[in-house]
């Protein structure tokens, strides 16, 4: 939608506030919570106070004061999502992505490659700012601009992630993804907004919804909004708007997680320590503050400040009460305040306030094992594949193809995410750079990936190997060491590679093959040979002809590979005529 300068007065009158933009607030701060381990107290407290609330409803009212004590940032889902994300993180690991750019000049090729690196910083914007926007601005807005005065001999258009707070008013397409307009703050102090539309940029000064005046104004030549939501995914099909993180089906569970381990941690107060009881006294703190200009009633309630209702966050937690923590235990222990006897509780409390409660130790095993269990399946539930629980527990064949399957599903999501708004990003900022000369894009982050870490491949093989896996499946994981190995090595990977294929009985030790061979399982012994006397066979036929790299380089790779093989085959039958006839001479030479 061209956005006419008659009808912009009219257009910006209508501005209201969307609800899907509060919803999609609200979401990420869902995810904030769990995720930033640093919080900034006025973007974060609603979230606390509602995650808090729902603790209230859990808890009596002495446990819930202890909870409220134990809750601190950064929280222990904090940790639990970095895991995640370490994992997710793979998606910049392809092991096949490729961009293609096209132009009717060739020339200007080179420009762009250089502007993209150079100017774009592509290499890192996409790892660092795109990731983050990934984690916990999921709903932001891909944006790209120009200057408002172009120093150079071609335009120098960039682009910025545009939070959804910043966002006073759109309109999608019918497409659901790309917007007719936006408007959004560019300046709120001096209540500057931006406009952008189908053929214009604009800066304007607005008083309330009125438009004041027009600052700014520029053509572009692109027929579309240069604007565009930076994830694709949405979190329901009737609400486009909102969308969708891989940790959006996790949020609850991430709750249910900390209150777990924070309910862990108060056990652990009681098993670990005394507990100390004593009468419970009101507090009478009522105090009128002044905060940034605006005036606020704060109270007590249960040794933790409320502002207006709600718990006020300070440093790692919550506020607490001055007048209360004047009174709280020093040292190691439990501090619980019992209702004092009175006529109104039918004087029930009389017993002894200081008392020592054991806790049985299969009590405080189930516990550990229970948050383990639960964040290990929220892990696993993201992610895909098999969990840390798993490494440790006996696989069978099914379970490491899906696990392979299940993680390569998860990062080819993600990746098809990053690429349309990478898409998007480059083809709009190289029209407006280069504009018809510019003939389109091919833009992949690939669909194999380097999915596990070295360290979990090994563990993987060596428990697939124990739970007696095919060898088929053993030479999957094998590969994928390989590759993962030498993924920034292609010339040493594609060595590594032929000597995989060339090497007999593979996944086996050579104590296993003596085993075998002692009770006569060994039908082939020029095989044999060849295994025992691997290194030293190539390294002859490297001698002897080339590098087994270039060697039969022009040939079929099977033909090329059995040909290798059969000399290797002939070195194998030497060298056991060799050890028949009792004349071994030199045993590193091969022959």
């Amino acid at each position: 939608m061209v956005i006419l300068p008659e009808n912009l007065k009219e257009v910006l009158e209508k501005i209201s506030h969307l609800n899907a933009i509060s919803k999609a607030k609200n979401h990420e701060n869902r995810l904030k919570f769990h995720i930033e381990t640093e919080v900034a107290n006025n973007n974060l407290q609603r979230t606390v106070n509602d995650f808090l609330e729902w603790v209230r409803t859990l808890l009596p009212n002495d446990k819930y004061q202890t909870f409220l004590h134990l809750f601190k940032f950064p929280l222990f889902t904090n940790e639990v999502t970095e895991k995640i994300y370490n994992q997710l993180e793979r998606v910049f690991e392809s092991k096949n992505p490729f961009f293609t750019y096209n132009f009717t000049n060739p020339e200007l090729k080179g420009d762009w490659e250089e502007y993209r690196n150079k100017k774009l910083k592509e290499r890192t914007t996409w790892r660092t700012k795109g990731w983050n926007a990934y984690q916990v601005k999921i709903n932001s807005v891909l944006v790209v601009d120009l200057p408002q005065e172009q120093e150079g001999s071609r335009p120098e258009p960039y682009f910025y992630w545009l939070d959804i707070s910043r966002v006073k008013y759109y309109e999608l397409r019918d497409d659901k993804e790309n917007f007719e307009f936006i408007v959004f703050e560019h300046d709120k102090q001096n209540n500057k907004y931006a406009v952008f539309c189908d053929k214009y940029y604009r800066i304007v000064t607005l008083e309330g919804t009125k438009l004041k005046n027009v600052d700014f104004i520029s053509e572009h030549n692109l027929g579309y909004c240069p604007a565009k939501f930076f994830w694709t995914t949405a979190l329901k099909v009737d609400e486009p708007d909102v969308k969708r993180s891989d940790l959006s089906n996790q949020l609850t569970q991430l709750d249910k997680l900390l209150f777990k381990v924070i309910s862990k941690d108060h056990l652990d107060l009681y098993a670990s320590y005394p507990i100390f009881s004593a009468y419970e006294t009101d507090c009478d703190f009522d105090m009128d503050v002044e905060v940034d200009g605006k005036q606020y009633h704060d109270t007590c309630e249960g040794g933790f400040i409320k502002r207006d209702g709600e718990y006020v966050l300070s440093g790692d937690g919550l506020a607490k009460c001055p007048r209360c923590e004047e009174k709280r235990l020093s040292g190691a222990g439990s501090y619980i305040e019992v209702p004092v006897p009175s006529e109104a509780n039918n004087f029930q409390d009389l017993r002894n306030p200081i008392s020592v409660a054991g806790i049985p130790k299969d009590s405080l095993d189930y516990n550990v094992e229970e948050v383990a269990r639960i964040e290990n399946k929220i892990i696993e539930a993201v992610v895909g594949g098999l969990g840390e629980e798993k490494n440790n527990q006996a696989i069978n064949e099914k379970q490491v193809m899906a696990g392979f399957e299940a993680r390569t599903t998860v990062l080819q999501k993600i990746a098809w995410n990053f690429q349309l708004a990478h898409t998007f990003v480059n083809d709009t900022i190289a029209r407006l750079r280069y504009d018809n000369a510019y003939l389109g894009s091919n833009i992949s982050w690939g669909k194999d990936f380097y999915i596990y870490s070295i360290t979990e491949l090994r563990t993987l093989y060596k428990q697939a190997k124990e739970n007696g896996l095919s060898m088929t499946e053993l030479d999957v994981i094998q590969r994928q060491i390989i590759a993962t190995e030498y993924k920034n090595n292609p010339t040493e990977l594609q060595r590594v590679l032929i000597l995989k294929d060339l090497e007999p009985y593979s996944n086996y030790t050579f104590d296993e093959l003596m085993k075998l061979d002692d009770k006569g399982l060994i039908t082939d012994e020029k095989e044999l040979q060849v295994k025992l006397n691997f290194t030293n066979f190539i390294d002859r036929f490297e001698r002897e002809n080339i590098n087994i790299v270039e060697f039969g380089s022009l040939l079929d790779y099977d033909k090329k590979i059995q040909i290798i093989k059969n000399k290797l085959l002939s070195y194998g039958k030497e060298r056991r005529k060799v050890e028949q006839s009792g004349k071994i001479n030199d045993p590193n030479s091969g022959k």
